[in-house]
């Protein structure tokens, strides 16, 4: 008769229920698996303990990764930081999205590097730089270095950023060094490249501030012109322009009147002279001979210049100098004016004419041909005036046109010329705002360091870590534990699959197919076989074996909640009192 291999775990319920106890199945099962184990327990307990102690023993090789991080804020002065972005083609905002980049990129990674001179014992040829194989021994560490940090920033605002930089990796002393040099690089950098924004801001806001300085010199001088081309031209002296141009007509009535005079006086003179032509004429003692033998005052005629000459200055004086009424000079020439008036009004305007002695001493004794000379001599006279007057006239009568002229084109004029004050207004104020944004940056040039666009300060440096970030002690037990767990239950299943042996009755008449009449107890006449190994040797391997794993325990523990112990006690330098200490003995 043959069996089959049946596991008493796996094997179906056997039996009545009343050769069972009435439970559920768990309740069964686990009665049926603490069975097991019971029967099977140096079966479980070898390779329990044995998984836990190569899991303990390889949680040591395991590296340890620490986890440290510098804090530091970066403040920008918000009046600086606006008058640069929105007042030149510089801005401080460019520096923000490049804080990667910055901070630990791999420019900023190498230098760091080789200051803090993990590249000493790289190779280098004769002059001192690194070989290829040194360069790529430095881009793999660059590389490394490079997955082990991280950069968050913790608060963020339009003029505030509160910056964490974070070290993952299993060396925390060079950690906490490249943290270090690489926020400080980075505060040094950054400052100079502010400082660099801010002295060429300073140029383009000099360079502006002259442009518009000297757009606003062209437009005043345009004005300028304008005023001295186009007298009235501009609003603070409105009549000036209807001033000189009545003057003008003034000046031309004045001179046509004198002008009628003269040509009554040469009229009378050459009908005089006409009737001394005549055979037998005798010079008589008439008004008109006596009209004949006066000039005009050259006294009156000189103070008549200067009074033309101080109302030219005058009007001159208020067009182009743009001086009013009440101006001490202006004052001044009207007195002067006053004072010719004065005295031109009491000089007579004819005096007896002078030469007649002398003619009659070139003629002789003939009146009439003495009468005929001073007639001729009065009558050049008199034409010559005329054609002074003439030409005052068409001076007054052009400079008369050319000012009509100006008073119809006076108002689009004067609208131009508005406009163009107004843009000079415009040019100077902007002058004037470019010329303080110099003073506000140099100002902050000229400040210390810390005041600046912007300004970094650091919150929290880096510090070394007392125990590492993972693995955590925690997790090693549990891990190590289900190791064990798992070896010893697959150790259990197995022997139980291919166990092959029949313990139970109703599995007998299960298999076999016919009653039990009756089972008796196993009869020993003897010490069963393995009994010594079962009582003495088993519990010694299983003793010394939990003893190991006590003592791995103990390591990972060391290794992981004190590191710096663990690392002596390798290197056997741990004083004797320091382990004391520690183990609390």
């Amino acid at each position: 008769m043959s069996t089959q291999p049946t596991s008493i775990i796996l094997g179906p319920r056997y039996g009545t229920a009343a050769d069972e106890p009435a439970a559920s199945d768990l309740q069964h099962v686990i009665g049926r698996v603490l069975t097991v184990l019971s029967r099977r327990r140096w079966l479980f307990a070898f390779p329990l303990l044995t998984g836990m102690l190569i899991s303990l023993i390889a949680s040591l090789g395991i590296p340890r990764r620490y986890v440290l991080s510098t804090i530091f804020e970066r403040r920008d002065d918000e009046v600086i930081t606006n008058l640069i972005n929105t007042n030149s083609p510089y801005s401080f905002t460019k520096l923000r999205p490049s804080l990667p980049i910055n901070l630990k990129g791999y420019h900023a990674l190498c230098a760091a590097i080789d200051q803090l001179g993990l590249t000493r014992d790289f190779p280098r040829d004769a002059n001192g730089k690194l070989t290829p194989g040194g360069d790529a021994r430095k881009l793999q560490l660059t590389t490394n270095l490079s997955k082990c940090l991280e950069i968050s920033v913790i608060e963020k605002s339009v003029s505030f950023d509160l910056i964490e930089l974070r070290y993952r990796g299993s060396d925390p002393d060079l950690g906490v060094k490249l943290v270090k040099q690489l926020s400080e690089n980075y505060m040094r950098n950054t400052s100079e490249q502010i400082s660099t924004i801010l002295a060429e801001s300073k140029t383009f806001f000099t360079k502006e501030a002259q442009k518009r300085s000297e757009m606003a010199a062209k437009k005043e001088a345009e004005l300028l012109q304008l005023s001295l081309a186009h007298p009235g031209i501009s609003p603070s002296d409105p009549d000036l322009l209807s001033q000189r141009l009545m003057a003008a007509n003034l000046a031309i009535e004045e001179g046509s009147a004198r002008r009628k005079e003269l040509e009554a006086k040469v009229r009378s003179l050459t009908e005089y002279l006409q009737s001394l032509n005549q055979p037998g004429a005798v010079p008589a003692e008439t008004p008109l001979a006596a009209t004949a033998k006066i000039q005009p005052n050259p006294e009156r005629l000189r103070l008549e210049r200067e009074m033309d000459a101080v109302k030219a200055e005058i009007a001159d004086a208020r067009a182009l100098r743009q001086m009013t009424d009440n101006h001490p000079h202006v004052l001044g020439l009207r007195e002067k004016l006053e004072h010719l008036r004065s005295a031109w009004e009491q000089l007579p305007e004819s005096i007896a004419a002078s030469g007649t002695t002398s003619v009659q001493a070139n003629v002789g004794t003939d009146p009439t041909a003495q009468e005929k000379l001073r007639v001729e001599s009065e009558l050049k006279t008199l034409n010559d005036d005329i054609a002074r007057l003439d030409g005052d006239l068409a001076k007054r009568q052009k400079e008369k046109a050319y000012l009509e002229e100006e008073k119809g084109m006076l108002f689009e004029r004067r609208q131009d010329y508005l406009i163009r004050q107004d843009e000079l207004q415009r040019l100077k104020a902007e002058a004037r705002a470019w010329a303080s944004h110099v003073d506000t940056v140099n100002r902050a040039l000229t400040a210390e360091e810390g005041a600046h666009g912007i300004r970094f300060a650091t919150v929290e440096p880096a510090q070394r870590p007392q125990k590492p970030f993972s693995p955590t002690l925690g997790g090693i037990f549990l891990l190590s534990a289900g190791i064990g767990l798992a070896l010893g239950a697959a150790a259990v299943f197995l022997r139980e699959i291919l166990d092959r042996t029949l313990r139970d009755p109703a599995r007998i008449r299960t298999l076999l197919g016919i009653p039990v009449l009756e089972a008796i107890q196993e009869i020993r006449v003897g010490p069963k076989a393995g009994w010594l190994d079962r009582r003495m040797l088993l519990p010694l391997l299983a003793g010394a074996e939990a003893v190991a794993v006590a003592a791995a325990c103990l390591a990972v523990y060391v290794s992981v909640q004190r590191p710096d112990v663990y690392n002596h006690l390798l290197a056997g330098r741990l004083p004797v009192e320091w382990l004391v200490g520690v183990l609390g003995v």
